[in-house]
């Protein structure tokens, strides 16, 4: 089953919530606040006496998935709210449960009713809380996108369906989706909820094919359900709704991450995926690139695009924004500026003006390897933060490659030298190409925490890198490879070759080339890159510099290094949470721990066992 450990003891939780005053004991948002800051004025542990921090209570889900294909994943990521003296989760299967935060009691369990065929992927990263106008039910209501793609409203106190949101309680968000594969697009992450609309985009399975089911973002009113607007992640301005028989336009940019507001600004700040598929922009309009690997800003009003920041140009390598864009003041030399700081996969963190999108801090282009397969093309430059801490990987060369033994390197060598490897943004290729980091990024959906107070930024890096390789289309199609929702095509040829155990192949249909992408492992199925493999940071905001940076996560249990518990720095999703107290409390590490840091120097204060990671 899935866990939820509650690893303080139990604060004041009568305390009632508050979407302003910034109430210690309330987690009203994916980020605690629309600026996704991840930040509370918790104060009562410090790191004085973070040292004696003891398990409360221990929660279980009691959610076992039901069996999925091989080629599907079922992950526990929900980012709990804490409303009132409850705490409210969302479960793999959309299952939302209300906890008492005192008891760690279950309080209510709501399972919609969902439509679960063809749902390969499930996860669910949290819900979103809205509070309307009224009294009696659904007056504090929880908004979630469901796996079947649907927009559902709950009531806070008692888990019912909000009867006066779309047709009982739900809004369906298929209509205007063309062809959709039960299960090619769904919610994964919470809505936005900004001047009274919940603003959602959704998951679209990656490369698939160029005519992808449309990533469209949209909002609803939070009373009623109804559609606002609607933006097509292509064209400047909202989309006009699709009549019957009619779609969004398709194979376009989406949105899977959790987006960001500004209430008073009137914007909403959007991190947008690739055109489909992700490693093939051959046949890409200049609509499909636009606004692609971005920070867009929204108009809330209208979702008329008021400016974008492009942090790929014509991206080949799934380098999708991943992370929640975090609402920041920044001092400059012309005062106090409201900004928005973007954390990319390629480890940079673009710094914006959130009113304009113009940089605060230098961005420069800098050429970049050439040699595109044939058929497609490649951006001459890209641009590359230099004006803020970088976290994007040094280049590598053949003494960068490690091992748990001498046998070990030599391999992980030998594979260097043969696959194509020419720095950032190398080009693909069919022999395999190294790119670090790989689609999982430097940074992906826990973003970075801003600790309001020290005016500290706490990030917490991936260092993996992949190997991506080319397969040509004839021996794709030879070996059956089809679109997900696709009838299964009969093999005539041998399987595709895979670089590792762990690869995953896609089969970027109506392209040259299908792709597989592996983490570039040893044949001990160690990582071939030198550790760290993960770090944790702090940076000034004031200074813009690096305050420390260490290893994060150990060895202990995983692969053949499991049995120690070296300090060698490990992979991690999840994101932190800085408290005014001066402690922050991460828990995102492949090794099934979370940890308590002192946020101005790094030292570590205590740390506890969970029954998983990541």
């Amino acid at each position: 089953g899935s866990y939820w450990q509650d690893r303080f003891q139990p604060i004041d939780g009568g305390r009632r919530l508050s979407a302003v005053n910034g109430d210690p004991y309330q987690w009203l948002a994916f980020g605690n606040d629309q600026g996704g800051s991840r930040f509370t004025t918790a104060a009562l542990i410090t790191p004085a006496n973070a040292d004696q921090l003891e398990p409360a209570w221990t929660f279980r889900t009691g959610e076992v998935p039901p069996p999925i294909s091989a080629k599907g994943s079922m992950e526990f990521e929900s980012v709990p709210l804490k409303v009132g003296d409850n705490l409210f989760i969302c479960t793999q299967n959309n299952t939302v449960i209300s906890v008492d935060a005192d008891s760690g009691k279950e309080v209510w369990r709501t399972r919609p009713p969902i439509d679960f065929k063809g749902s390969a992927v499930r996860r669910c990263r949290g819900i979103s809380y809205a509070a309307v106008p009224g009294g009696g039910l659904c007056a504090e209501r929880l908004l979630m996108g469901t796996l079947d793609d649907q927009l559902i409203a709950l009531d806070v106190k008692t888990g019912k369906l909000c009867p006066g949101f779309g047709k009982n309680g739900a809004v369906d968000l298929k209509p205007g989706a063309g062809r959709n594969p039960a299960g090619f697009r769904f919610v994964s992450s919470p809505p936005a909820i900004v001047r009274g609309v919940a603003v959602v985009g959704s998951f679209v399975f990656d490369n698939q094919t160029t005519d992808s089911v449309p990533g469209v973002i949209r909002a609803y009113d939070v009373v009623t359900g109804e559609l606002r607007w609607a933006w097509s992640v292509m064209h400047p301005k909202a989309w006009p709704t699709p009549k019957p028989g009619e779609s969004y336009p398709r194979g376009g940019p989406n949105m899977w991450t959790a987006p960001s507001a500004d209430e008073a600004l009137g914007l909403v700040f959007i991190p947008t995926g690739n055109p489909s598929p992700d490693y093939w922009g051959g046949m890409r309009s200049p609509e499909q690139d636009r606004y692609g690997s971005s920070i867009v800003a929204l108009d809330v009003a209208t979702g008329d695009v008021r400016w974008h920041f492009k942090t790929v140009h014509h991206d080949v390598w799934d380098y999708d924004v991943g992370s929640q864009p975090v609402l920041a003041d920044l001092p400059t030399g012309k005062g106090t500026v409201p900004a928005v700081l973007a954390p990319t996969k390629q480890g940079d963190i673009y710094v914006l003006d959130r009113r304009t999108g113009k940089p605060l801090t230098e961005v420069v282009e800098r050429a970049v390897p050439q040699g595109p397969p044939p058929g497609d093309r490649l951006a001459p430059t890209q641009p590359f933060s230099v004006g803020f801490p970088s976290f994007m990987p040094a280049v590598m060369k053949e003494s960068s490659m490690w091992g748990a033994t001498p046998i070990d390197q030599m391999l992980c060598r030998i594979s260097f030298r043969k696959l194509r490897y020419e720095g950032h943004y190398t080009p693909g290729s069919e022999k395999g190409a190294i790119h670090d980091p790989g689609a999982n990024g430097v940074f992906n959906w826990g973003s970075l925490s801003v600790d309001k107070a020290r005016r500290i930024a706490i990030v917490n890096t991936s260092l993996m890198a992949f190997v991506d390789t080319l397969i040509p289309r004839r021996n794709a199609d030879a070996a059956g490879m089809h679109a997900y929702g696709d009838q299964p095509a009969k093999a005539s040829g041998p399987p595709v070759k895979k670089f590792s155990e762990f690869s995953f192949p896609f089969p970027q249909m109506q392209t040259p080339y299908a792709i597989d992408t592996s983490p570039f492992l040893s044949p001990l199925r160690i990582p071939c890159k030198r550790p760290p493999w993960g770090t944790i940071a702090a940076i000034d905001l004031d200074t813009r510099k690096i305050l420390w940076e260490q290893p994060f996560g150990t060895s202990r249990g995983q692969g053949p290094l499991g049995a120690l518990s070296l300090p060698i720095g490990v992979f991690s999703h999840g994101g932190a949470v800085t408290t005014l107290g001066g402690v922050t409390f991460i828990a995102a590490t492949i090794d099934s721990h979370i940890r308590a840091f002192d946020t101005a120097t790094g030292r570590l204060l205590w740390q506890g066992s969970l029954p998983a990671g990541g």
